[in-house]
């Protein structure tokens, strides 16, 4: 598959890019590129793995497996913010 060049951005599409530079959100407009394509594709992922769950029966899950994955959230994120460098 050929790459193909993008259409150049508007007037207010620079200058919204350049706001994003200037306040150190990308280094510069490839990095800005590769975002957008890398979330493009994540994007794309996304709608095929729903439309895959959307194809399946739905999965009985217990109520106790729902607690016991809860409870395993909550205390790795609860150790996460433990060891997490005060600001």
């Amino acid at each position: 598959m050929a790459a193909r060049s993008h259409r150049p951005f508007t007037a207010g599409e620079r200058a919204l890019l350049e706001r994003f530079i200037e306040a150190g959100e990308f280094r510069d407009e490839a990095a800005f590129e590769e975002f957008a394509i890398r979330r493009a594709l994540a994007q794309l992922r996304l709608r095929e793995l729903r439309e895959l769950r959307a194809s399946r029966p739905p999965r009985r899950v217990s109520r106790e497996r729902i607690l016991r994955e809860t409870r395993r959230v909550r205390r790795q994120m609860w150790r996460e913010h433990e060891s997490a460098p005060l600001p």
